[in-house]
């Protein structure tokens, strides 16, 4: 997955297209959620958030995972590939170890799924 992440930025580095850049990266982190939530495809907003948050990192981190939406699916915005890859990598370090998620919470897993 972090080799994944490295072609993705290496990618970025040759086109400059920081949507395909967040896209990749947004879709790394949903396929490693999915290894804890079968949920976490389809989850949005909060429910989102708490998946990733259930990996032990900071606000700020989650704040940069939860910023690639923006970059996705908005018209151009200011985006920080620099911050948003090492939020990522931050993630996936810790996500791809299995011991470090906490429990998931008693909420639904699939809240603030699109209907």
């Amino acid at each position: 997955m972090l080799a994944e992440l490295d072609q993705l930025m290496q990618q970025y580095q040759r086109d400059g297209d920081q949507s395909a850049l967040a896209s990749g990266m947004h879709q790394l982190l949903r396929r490693v959620a999915r290894r804890h939530d079968v949920h976490a495809a389809q989850q949005r907003g909060n429910a989102w958030r708490q998946t990733l948050a259930r990996v032990p990192v900071d606000a700020g981190t989650l704040d940069q995972l939860m910023a690639l939406e923006q970059v996705i699916y908005r018209a151009p915005v200011a985006f920080d590939q620099a911050a948003a890859s090492a939020a990522v990598r931050q993630w996936l370090r810790l996500a791809l170890k299995p011991a470090k998620w906490k429990r998931a919470t008693s909420a639904p897993s699939n809240g603030g799924a699109r209907s």
